[in-house]
């Protein structure tokens, strides 16, 4: 199990780790989710929503759900490619992923971990998925051959000395991909678009728990190109540091600590005529005390958020949290929380990419979410989660169609999308529902439900039409007939905000079947089916995806 979370951290360029205490409450399981995350990774707090953890509750193997983009997103980004379950007693280091599907679709996945010695690990990964396929866009009479790859690569080293434990590492990124030939700007961009990414990151963390102060620190170059936008290019720097110190409090059974986030942007965005430079700095605080009995944990802090030039502002934000063991199988939680949304280029590609960029934006900010829940799980397989709180967000960045005016004689031509910076607000409420009968079978529901306001001026805005996600609905049903298949039929749907505009669908509804099936010991085969009711769904926020369409292929563990 500890050889097992010690790859999972390590891989994070394409792999995080929730590791989550085993108690009496519930068997939490390790998740392991294909994601391009670098060490540093953004501050940007993609969820508008608390994230809901939802584990199993009975005893089995260590779980890995491997996807090609996780649907963290706001306010939704769907990847229709791989998403497998499989179970192993222990990890392997290498692993290997080739697959296909109708659409042009692909999806290549490769990682190993190299145990070079003791004190020694050597990491390498790369992918590549995306599709190549003519799909129907706002009408039935037009086709559109969409094409859209994305590259990942990266290579992570950790030494691990005494007391210190030495990472350095390196990311490459690209995203190609074509627009609509029918849209406003159909005469500026004729070629493919190219978002280029790529960091250098170098940090160190304490290793000896036995020292009275500890520290993670590390910083990452981040780099970031979009090649039209529309005409001329933008650029983006970033130099990035994180930097965690916390001390022990023996006495208690608490801790004191201290998190910094330091962020240095440039950004050049290339006209006609001259070359325009933004330059600014962002620094966060956040103080906290830490402590815990057998039946309660406390955390006391708070967030000040500072920026300069293009992105002064200052804010502040609790950092509070109380949970309380009632009994073995359930508790109740309090939180208010909030912090920096950064809204650099790299984030702006997981909303929206084909949508259109003149100038950058300036950092949100949560001021609040404050959320309370309660949970409660049994022995014999049954979970709930239930929750609910407000929210309140600053600049926040959402895309928004741009609806022509009547007298427009390109009105049937003017179908885009744009983005806003606004305030935004929300409360909501929702529930986890889990049942796994032993390994055989499961059933695991979610719904949340979100009211929102925006505030005035953006109201007035002449034809904008936000796209904001209203009710969110999934379940899925599990079965594992025998020891090497496991299978499940589940529906997701995405009920949006969005007024009078045909052309857009206002929902997201996924009826899906997928399977995976272990060969012999290392290889197996996956399959997936989706949007089998052949639903108009949206890939990317104004861009229709796929009708029914597969995805099937072969995995190697080794």
């Amino acid at each position: 199990m500890k050889r097992l979370l010690y790859i999972a951290l390590l891989l994070s360029t394409s792999l995080y780790a929730q590791e989550q205490k085993n108690d009496s409450l519930l068997n939490r399981t390790v998740v392991v989710e294909q994601e391009y995350s670098p060490l540093i990774e953004d501050a940007t707090k993609i969820n508008v929503l608390p994230q809901v953890e939802a584990p199993s509750v009975e005893n089995r193997p260590v779980e890995y759900s491997m996807e090609v983009m996780a649907t963290k997103q706001f306010p939704y980004e769907q990847m229709n490619n791989y998403t497998a379950t499989e179970q192993q007693p222990t990890a392997k280091p290498g692993y290997f992923r080739l697959g296909a599907g109708n659409y042009g679709k692909l999806d290549i996945y490769g990682n190993y971990l190299f145990n070079l010695s003791d004190n020694d690990k050597l990491n390498i990964q790369a992918d590549l998925n995306g599709h190549n396929g003519a799909y129907k866009q706002y009408d039935s009479s037009h086709k559109w051959d969409s094409y859209f790859y994305r590259t990942r690569a990266g290579v992570e080293y950790a030494h691990a000395f005494n007391k210190v434990t030495l990472q350095a590492g390196g990311h490459f990124g690209l995203s190609n991909f074509n627009h609509l030939t029918y849209t406003l700007y159909e005469t500026q961009i004729k070629e493919r678009q190219r978002f280029t990414s790529g960091d250098v990151q170098v940090g160190i963390k304490s290793n000896n728990t036995s020292e009275k102060y500890q520290y993670d620190i590390h910083t990452a170059l981040l780099l970031y190109q979009r090649a039209h936008e529309p005409i001329k290019p933008i650029k983006e720097t970033i130099i990035r540091t994180n930097a965690n110190f916390y001390t022990s409090l023996p006495e208690n059974n608490s801790i004191v600590g201290l998190n910094i986030q330091i962020n240095n942007n440039f950004i050049r965005r290339y006209t006609f005529k001259k070359t325009k430079k933004y330059t600014y700095s962002t620094i966060d605080f956040n103080p906290y005390y830490q402590v815990q009995s057998d039946d309660w944990q406390l955390k006391l802090g708070a967030i000040a958020a500072l920026g300069t030039k293009f992105d002064e502002e200052f804010y502040l934000a609790p950092d509070f949290c109380f949970d309380y063991t009632k009994s073995k199988s359930s508790s109740l939680y309090i939180k208010l929380t909030g912090g920096r949304r950064i809204n650099d280029l790299r984030h702006l590609e997981t909303i929206a990419p084909y949508t259109q960029i003149e100038a950058p934006f300036k950092s949100g900010f949560e001021q609040l979410n404050a959320a309370a829940g309660y949970k409660i799980g049994s022995n014999i397989g049954f979970y709930m989660h239930l929750f609910g709180g407000y929210q309140m967000l600053k600049n926040e960045v959402v895309p928004t169609f741009v609806k022509p005016y009547e007298d427009d004689p390109f009105r049937y031509y003017y179908k885009r999308w744009e983005f806003v910076q606004c305030n935004l607000s929300n409360f909501y409420i929702g529930t986890d529902l889990a049942y796994h009968y032993k390994q055989l079978l499961g059933i695991e529901a979610s719904i949340m439900y979100r009211n929102w306001e925006t505030n005035n001026s953006i109201k007035k805005l002449n034809g904008h039409y936000f796209l904001l996600p209203k009710i969110s609905a999934n379940v899925a049903f599990l079965l594992n007939p025998i020891h090497d298949l496991q299978c499940e039929v589940g529906y997701q749907y995405i009920g949006y905000v969005l007024d009078d505009t045909p052309t857009i669908p206002n929902q997201y509804a996924n009826l899906y079947v997928k399977a995976d099936y272990t060969l012999f010991n290392g290889i197996g085969i996956y399959a997936r089916l989706n949007n089998l009711l052949g639903n108009t769904n949206q890939q990317y926020v104004g861009y229709f995806a796929e009708k029914a369409n597969f995805m099937g292929g072969v995995t190697i563990q080794f």
